[in-house]
């Protein structure tokens, strides 16, 4: 990771970094962590690393510690980037999990490599062009070198969420994420598009306007749109039971009956939360089981802009760079930011660079740093 003992770190960081094949070790040996080292990191001296393992390009260390608490291992692991002189972000926390169960005196820190990030590449074109909407869209990478996966809608075992809530300044690229998403989604089965954008639609629209059913561009359009989707939530609703049984949309309602879900982006949405903050909020309640998700895309979800029981009731986040610390607690849960989330560290020199929580996704992913590709409008135009 571009570090040479010059630096003069302790032994014991080394043994917590990722080596390379040459120097690694079976990843099985007990160590020791250096008394001094655990001093600095806050840890008392009874704690001690059991397991190290390295795989996907990060180093997997598991550390047992009676005498401190998993907050305090939390607040370690920043630490350790600091000593390490590594990104914010580059160390993340897992409770430690044995037979099942997580252990009160156990953790995983997961060390990352700095660059893995740093060229993700173009949208590379539609992910599983032609599959049903009820399958994984990839949405970019992630720190672990594995593909960032959303599952948009329930499947037949998976319940999914009703709405999303994706957060970020200006530059951050939102707009990639959403054109991306969108330019997979506009080639699956099973799926109508509807989306509102009252400040910016022409960075996004011209390239998917053909495939979105209703678009709106002004606030009166996009109320009538949600009026629109208020009214047809009953409908779909006793639709689907009446075809399936069951009391949510699932593919079969698509397969079988020929339900559409229905995909909602309403983009840089700040001006539509105060004068239909009631509508939304009663509508994120009963969407998921008319088949609807409703994506609310936010430069900055504070308490000014955002009603903090709507918020509460958006299960999924993405949040891509924000200017203060406290502008990500709006958008992340506390375990993800404690877990080592740090989305204000990122800089508008890599755009991209988010967080998702995504509920098809383990919570303990939801720290680990992603990046969407850059936007082909070319792609998206085919």
């Amino acid at each position: 990771i571009g570090l040479t003992w010059a630096t003069g770190l302790p032994q014991a960081v080394w043994w917590f970094l990722v080596k390379t094949d040459a120097v690694r070790g079976d990843g099985t040996d007990a160590h020791p962590v250096d008394d001094s080292f655990k001093k600095a990191i806050g840890l008392p001296d009874s704690t001690k690393a059991t397991k190290r393992e390295d795989r996907d390009g990060e180093r997997h260390v598991e550390v047992e510690h009676e005498d401190a608490t998993h907050d305090d291992v939390k607040k370690a692991a920043g630490k350790i980037e600091a000593k390490a002189h590594l990104p914010v972000g580059s160390v993340r926390w897992e409770p430690l999990v044995k037979a099942g169960q997580a252990i009160a005196s156990g953790s995983k820190l997961i060390i990352s490599r700095g660059d893995r990030l740093a060229d993700v590449g173009t949208w590379p074109g539609p992910d599983q062009p032609e599959a049903g909407i009820e399958l994984p869209v990839r949405t970019g990478w992630a720190q672990d070198g594995k593909p960032s996966s959303w599952v948009l809608t329930p499947t037949d075992d998976f319940v999914g969420a009703p709405a999303l809530k994706s957060v970020g300044t200006s530059g951050a690229a939102k707009t990639a994420f959403q054109r991306n998403v969108l330019g997979t989604a506009v080639t699956r089965a099973g799926v109508v598009l509807w989306g509102a954008d009252t400040r910016k639609a022409g960075q996004w629209v011209p390239f998917v306007r053909p495939a979105l059913d209703w678009f709106e561009d002004d606030l009166r359009g996009a109320r009538a749109m949600l009026d629109a989707l208020a009214a047809i939530v009953p409908e779909r609703t006793q639709a689907i039971t009446d075809a399936t049984g069951l009391d949510r949309w699932t593919p079969t309602a698509w397969t079988e009956h020929r339900i559409p879900f229905l995909l909602v982006w309403l983009a840089e949405a700040a001006p539509l939360m105060a004068p239909l903050e009631d509508e939304l909020k009663r509508g994120v309640e009963v969407w998921l089981s008319a088949g609807i998700k409703v994506v609310v895309e936010l430069q900055r979800a504070s308490e000014s802009n955002v009603d903090t029981d709507f918020r509460n009731l958006i299960p999924e986040s993405m949040c891509f760079r924000v200017g203060v610390p406290v502008d990500a607690t709006m958008a992340l849960e506390e375990d993800t930011l404690e877990a080592g989330a740090a989305p204000w560290s990122f800089s508008l020199e890599e755009p991209g660079m988010h967080y998702a929580e995504y509920v098809n996704e383990p919570r303990t992913r939801w720290a680990t740093k992603r990046r969407t590709e850059r936007p082909d409008p070319l792609a998206l135009l085919r």
